[in-house]
């Protein structure tokens, strides 16, 4: 069936998400209509889903006669949205494969689809495969469209970025469109966190511009300044405040030190192989979010803040966590006074989970432990707790703040 969306106010649909882009008209509509969702601000995986949903319909993808591609794309709900206005569906990702993502770990890809369709569906419409992004087992100019929702970043390096974007290429027709989503950072440089990269713009502009696809001429990274763009913390349950998980959505995400949001790229299948696209508003948007970012990190830590303890590697530890400049300590606290234990400030390079450091260790012998320490601004701190195998995270509290 064929759906009438509101015409779109956004010019640019190549760009990082903003808080204006949810009262959109078009989003707003697709939000609401198409993915039959209740629009929550914040929600970047419902942008996500919107925004490349906009730029299909935008780029005249969505016919009856249409075939699309669905890279990574797991049971999302923009699968079901799109079997509704597009010819045939296939739907990929690593469906049962040793490395695969444990909420698509199936024998039998189309039942699980079916099983997680939130609304009929011609089934008919929709097949699935397991399938490596670097390695599309479709023959060339099979597709009228493809598709990806936040899995680029994860299929390694740059060399498989490339060699995703080729073949790509070479299963789309002539003409055919390219939509997807991945993160960028607003650093110095990107982060290359193994399988989950944040891109730096520049670097991500590359990517883009070396592949025989044709990137939009710009990719817009500036966010307009609005209370709601701040960077907050990503994850409000690191702070014992798990019910924030569901209510407190970051549009620009604070992430253990790394400004990061959400973005959209748009890619053609043209003869236009040399084609280049030039990053714009990303130095007065950076510049604007590092300021928010600091005043919120100091404001953070003014207070004590409670912290989660999780179970891993044989020890207790709580999330790496940034402090910016000045002074700081952790205070661990044990329910019971006969405890005896060994608590480690441990220490990394912001972006990087390599060649963690141990910059202190205490002996705990009593109720109440503290570690003070002056935290550097390019580095997460976080404590490991090692004591006796019946101690549990619940017989431990973990603070933190600046001193």
């Amino acid at each position: 069936m064929s759906v009438s969306i509101p015409k779109t106010e956004i010019a640019n649909l190549q760009k990082v998400a903003d808080a204006y882009d949810w009262f959109d008209p078009a989003i707003d509509y697709i939000l609401r209509e198409v993915l039959q969702a209740t629009p929550m601000m914040g929600n970047r995986r419902s942008w996500e889903f919107a925004m490349i949903y906009l730029a299909l319909h935008c780029h005249g993808a969505l016919k009856q006669d249409s075939r699309g591609l669905g890279l990574g794309v797991g049971t999302e709900r923009l699968i079901y949205a799109l079997a509704n206005v597009a010819g045939s569906l296939s739907v990929t990702d690593l469906y049962g494969m040793a490395d695969g993502w444990k909420g698509v770990q199936t024998t039998n890809p189309q039942e699980l689809l079916r099983k997680k369709a939130p609304w009929q569906v011609d089934f008919d419409r929709i097949t699935a495969h397991a399938m490596d992004m670097r390695e599309i087992t479709y023959p060339d100019e099979t597709f009228d469209f493809a598709w990806s929702t936040g899995s680029f970043e994860h299929i390694g390096g740059d060399a498989d970025f490339d060699r995703h974007l080729a073949e790509v290429h070479r299963v789309l027709k002539p003409g055919g469109i390219y939509a997807f989503t991945t993160v960028v950072n607003f650093g110095r440089e990107t982060n290359r966190i193994p399988h989950n990269y944040y891109f730096h713009p520049a670097h991500f502009a590359d990517i883009l511009s070396r592949s025989p696809l044709e990137p939009l001429p710009e990719f817009d990274c500036s966010v307009r300044i609005n209370g709601l763009n701040r960077p907050t913390p990503e994850r409000s349950e690191n702070y014992m405040f798990s019910a924030g998980a569901s209510i407190i959505h970051p549009i620009v995400a604070l992430r253990r030190g790394v400004i990061n949001n959400a973005n959209l790229a748009v890619l053609r299948k043209t003869e236009n192989t040399s084609a280049r696209t030039k990053v714009v508003g990303f130095d007065e948007t950076s510049k604007w979010l590092h300021t928010q970012a600091q005043t919120f990190v100091k404001r953070l830590w003014n207070e004590p803040q409670m912290l989660r303890v999780d179970a891993r590697g044989g020890a207790l530890v709580t999330q790496p966590e940034f402090f910016g400049d000045g002074k700081a300590v952790f205070q661990v606290g044990f329910m019971t006074s006969s405890i005896k234990a060994k608590i480690e400030l441990v220490s990394r390079q912001i972006g990087y989970p390599v060649n963690p450091k141990v910059e202190k260790t205490v002996d705990a012998s009593s109720h109440l432990a503290t570690i003070d320490f002056t935290p550097e601004s390019d580095r997460i701190y976080m404590v490991r707790i090692s004591g006796p195998q019946s101690m549990l995270a619940n017989d431990i509290v973990v603070r933190a703040m600046h001193r």
